[in-house]
C-alpha cells in the first residue's frame, strides 16, 4: 500500500510538473492592437461587452469564394522562441453554421502563417479552438494571433470571439 501512494504521488509531482504555462492572454477590447478587415464592398459592425468580442457581417458580396474578405485579428509582440511548443487556445461561436478559418500568422509580408485551421462552426454552439505550433526560429516580429477569415459568413452572421490565450506547453 505505500508503495502505491508513493508511485502516485510520483505520479501526481509529474503531472503538475508538466503544466502548461500561461504566456500572454489577449484583451479582446476595441482598442487599436486588434482588428476587423472587411474588404470593399464588404460591411460589419464590432463591439466588445464582458470579455467578449462581437463582429456581426452586415454585408458581404462574396460569401463563397473568398474567407479572407473579412478578417479579425489581435496583435502580439510577445516574442517566441524557437523549438518551443506553444499552444493558442480561444472561444469561438456564431449564430449560424458557417466555416471560418483559424491562423496564428505574421503581421507582415510575407505574412507567412505559423499553424492554421479550417474550423466548422454550428449555429449558436460555441467551439474551442487549439492551435498547436513550435516555430522553426525565434519569432520577434508583430505576429496575429488570433487571426480569423470570416469571409465565408452570410449577412446577419454575428461572431462572438473569447478566452483567447497563448500557451508554453511543457
Amino acid at each position: 500500500m505505500k508503495k502505491m501512494l508513493a508511485m502516485l504521488a510520483m505520479a501526481f509531482a509529474v503531472g503538475a510538473a508538466a503544466e502548461d504555462v500561461l504566456v500572454k492572454e489577449f484583451e479582446l477590447n476595441l482598442d487599436k492592437d486588434r482588428y476587423v478587415y472587411a474588404a470593399k464592398d464588404q460591411g460589419v459592425k464590432n463591439s466588445f461587452k464582458d470579455g467578449v468580442f462581437t463582429v456581426e457581417v452586415v454585408r458581404n458580396v462574396t460569401p463563397a469564394t473568398n474567407p479572407s474578405n473579412i478578417q479579425f485579428w489581435t496583435v502580439s509582440t510577445t516574442p517566441l522562441k524557437a523549438g518551443t511548443t506553444y499552444r493558442a487556445d480561444l472561444t469561438v461561436k456564431a449564430n449560424k453554421a458557417v466555416n471560418i478559418q483559424t491562423f496564428i500568422m505574421l503581421n507582415g509580408a510575407p505574412y507567412s502563417s505559423l499553424v492554421n485551421r479550417e474550423l466548422g462552426l454550428k449555429a449558436g454552439e460555441p467551439a474551442q479552438v487549439s492551435l498547436q505550433f513550435t516555430p522553426k526560429e525565434e519569432i520577434t516580429k508583430p505576429y496575429r494571433m488570433p487571426c480569423l477569415f470570416l469571409g465565408f459568413a452570410a449577412p446577419g452572421t454575428v461572431f462572438e470571439i473569447s478566452g483567447a490565450k497563448l500557451y508554453e506547453v511543457k
